[in-house]
């Protein structure tokens, strides 16, 4: 994984503009690579007030270095928790490659974080991300109101 940057926006944009990968993570697909450029913008400027050790990372496919999704951890909105957050395009579903970047970014946030726990936040709907927070160590503590609706929360414990 390495930090997004402006000039993947056309990537970016081959991915979240699928409604089949974006569904669960945003209201609509985005509109054109000039919207994905704007988003960029938002989230760069965001975890550059969050500042390290949080992160907005592109998982890149090792065998073709094409960017295939994102992992992030920034705090969670509302709550006194630090959320991992995970995507990927839907062709790389399926071959442990999100359950892989999620525990490296669960290592990632205990090593430099001295937190108790870290949490995932998965809709309902989303069993392949809730399995996917399971094998990556995280239990399922219960329910939480953010994002504009209810959530499952999943919780890993140093």
């Amino acid at each position: 994984v390495i930090p997004w940057q402006m000039e993947d926006a056309p990537r970016a944009f081959e991915i979240y503009s699928n409604h089949e990968d974006s569904r669960f993570i945003r209201d609509y697909p985005e509109e054109s690579i000039e919207s994905q450029q704007r988003t960029f913008k938002i989230i760069f400027e965001r975890f550059k007030i969050l500042g390290s050790p949080y992160g907005w990372w592109a998982i890149h496919h090792r065998m073709d270095d094409l960017i295939i999704g994102t992992i992030n951890l920034k705090p969670l909105p509302g709550f006194p928790e630090v959320e991992i957050g995970y995507h990927l395009s839907k062709e790389y579903w399926g071959k442990g490659i999100a359950t892989e970047a999620a525990i490296a970014c669960a290592e990632h946030g205990f090593r430099n974080l001295p937190l108790p726990r870290l949490v995932t936040v998965i809709d309902p709907e989303n069993s392949r991300s809730s399995a996917v927070s399971e094998r990556a160590g995280f239990h399922l503590s219960g329910q939480v109101q953010v994002y504009g609706s209810t959530h499952m929360l999943y919780v890993r414990s140093r």
